[in-house]
């Protein structure tokens, strides 16, 4: 059975397939498009999260490399509340919000950083969609296409 997909507890996530960040995948070749050798991949693994470090909102600071043991995965982008975290997971790259935690508080994290939670999410979701075609977990096995928010005005 394969390893389902991948979900943070404490944020929201959203994927970028491989074929979107590597080329599409060549069965005769069993490579993906863009990968001539192994140092490839970590090249354009970098390219990526340089885009998205683009695309992020500007109440974000860079920190890429630092990592969060607890989820195994790089953090990119912080700020007071939030983290912007990528992970490598089975055939995509998962990229999430996830709450900071502050132990000040009784459940752990700032109240306010947990109601806006969807709402940031949305926000930064909505900006990697202008350049990727994001999927979101519809249950442990699927996920579907992430369909940018239409309540902004224009």
């Amino acid at each position: 059975m394969g390893v389902g997909n991948y979900l943070i507890n404490n944020g929201k996530t959203v994927y970028i397939d491989y074929d979107q960040i590597y080329g599409t995948y060549d069965l005769e070749r069993s490579k993906y498009a863009y990968i001539e050798c192994e140092t490839d991949y970590q090249e354009y693994f970098d390219q990526m999260v340089e885009s998205l470090i683009d695309l992020m909102p500007v109440s974000y600071e860079v920190v890429y490399g630092k990592y969060d043991s607890s989820e195994e995965s790089q953090i990119i982008a912080e700020n007071n509340f939030y983290t912007i975290q990528v992970k490598d997971w089975e055939g995509y790259v998962a990229i999430s919000l996830v709450l900071k935690q502050d132990d000040t508080y009784c459940d752990s994290v700032h109240p306010l950083a947990n109601y806006h939670l969807d709402t940031r999410a949305t926000t930064l979701f909505d900006s990697l969609a202008r350049c990727y075609q994001l999927r979101i977990r519809t249950c442990s096995w699927t996920s579907g296409s992430y369909e940018p928010s239409t309540s902004k005005a224009a």
